[in-house]
């Protein structure tokens, strides 16, 4: 589906000179200056893709964002780039979208649209990981009758530079009653601290932790998806992460079989004829079969469309253990095939190792995605045999 794709072209062409350009490794230790989220706005669609015309949107789906983060990720090479702008246009957009009120969505979607506005997820918390139940965010009622926030929140994306928060917590609901609920936080309301300098990986994004401490917020205005509630919300969030972190990292894995195929050439032009060593040939068919098996995935969620993506838990759980598994070592196999010294070394292949080991704890570890996918198969069985019953 990427491939002759006018879309993947477009973005690609757009992050070839904003993104590739930058500084690589270890000697770029901060993101990219902000007012790159306001260049992305003004020569593209991405912040506006998903929504309908009649907000000002574009009325585009999954296929068209997929398009657009893979040639963004293609064109750039910098996972932790792209992931920042997917956070902000094909999640934050897509919850306020989906869950928030009429109210809600005219306040803050315009500048979500114009990037004067950067949104960030906030679920993950230290020793907590990405299992909601154990989170320790909360809201209280003062004596007042306020709504009171607490929340630290650590490994966000975009975090650092957030202006619209969408902060997970649990909610009091009566006496012995409580449930988890999202809620809007307002860059303003909240400490936020950038820790991109701190991470082995994805060094280049905007990832940071929040805290703050009773928060004052009007609960009618604050909150989101209250009718169904912040479990759901979290699964769709869990859900989109995981396709379209697969979709920008096989536009990465893209990427590195161009740049291998453009050195190999030089060599062969040279008479080294290292193409037709067995080894070689072994790793570009290798980079080559994991960017087919995961397109081969992605495009079958995409094709069925934004309504039954909560029906492919299997296959996006496959997903991300293709990027903790074979998209890593796809990453490793051409760092040893180009020869570079160290991994540390500010070279292309090294900077994207590093990304992809930080990519086997972010969005849930290889345990959880497998608890995810046995899940899935045997609570899907029986829904089948239910529905034959």
């Amino acid at each position: 589906m990427f491939n002759k794709n006018p879309v993947v072209d477009r973005f690609r062409v757009w992050s070839e000179k904003n993104i590739r350009p930058l500084p690589l490794g270890l000697a770029r230790e901060a993101p990219p200056p902000n007012s790159i989220w306001k260049t992305l706005a003004t020569e593209t669609n991405l912040f506006k893709m998903i929504a309908p015309e009649a907000l000002g949107g574009e009325a585009l789906g999954m296929a068209e964002m997929s398009s657009a983060l893979y040639g963004l990720a293609l064109g750039g090479m910098d996972v932790a780039i792209a992931s920042s702008f997917a956070a902000h246009s094909a999640i934050g957009a897509d919850l306020l979208l989906k869950f928030g009120t009429p109210a809600q969505i005219a306040k803050y979607l315009p500048s979500i649209f114009d990037g004067s506005r950067i949104a960030a997820i906030c679920n993950s918390e230290e020793n907590t990981g990405t299992d909601i139940r154990k989170i320790k965010s909360h809201v209280r009622t003062s004596e007042s009758g306020k709504t009171l926030l607490t929340t630290t929140k650590g490994c966000v994306t975009n975090a650092s530079i957030a202006d619209l928060l969408f902060v997970s917590a649990w909610n009091p609901k009566g006496e012995n009653d409580k449930s988890i609920d999202v809620f809007l936080v307002e860059g303003s309301e909240i400490d936020r601290q950038p820790i991109n300098h701190l991470l082995g990986g994805f060094r280049t994004g905007w990832t940071g932790k929040i805290h703050g401490v009773d928060i004052p917020l009007v609960r009618e205005e604050r909150i989101i998806g209250e009718k169904v509630g912040g479990f759901r919300i979290f699964r769709r969030c869990f859900n989109l992460e995981r396709l379209y972190m697969a979709v920008m990292v096989s536009g990465i894995l893209e990427g590195l079989e161009n740049d291998a195929r453009k050195a190999l050439a030089t060599r062969e032009a040279n008479g080294s004829g290292i193409a037709a060593h067995q080894y070689i040939q072994e790793k570009i068919v290798q980079s080559f079969a994991t960017r087919t098996k995961m397109n081969a995935i992605i495009e079958t969620i995409v094709n069925a469309g934004d309504a039954r993506l909560g029906e492919f838990e299997r296959e996006l759980g496959v997903l991300k253990l293709l990027i903790m598994e074979d998209a890593f070592d796809t990453a490793n196999a051409h760092f040893e095939m180009m020869g570079y010294r160290s991994y540390l070394e500010d070279e292309l292949p090294q900077k994207i190792i590093r990304d992809m080991l930080a990519l086997r704890f972010f969005g849930g570890t290889k345990e959880l995605q497998k608890m995810t996918i046995f899940q899935a198969i045997v609570h899907g069985d029986n829904d089948r045999k239910l529905k034959a019953a």
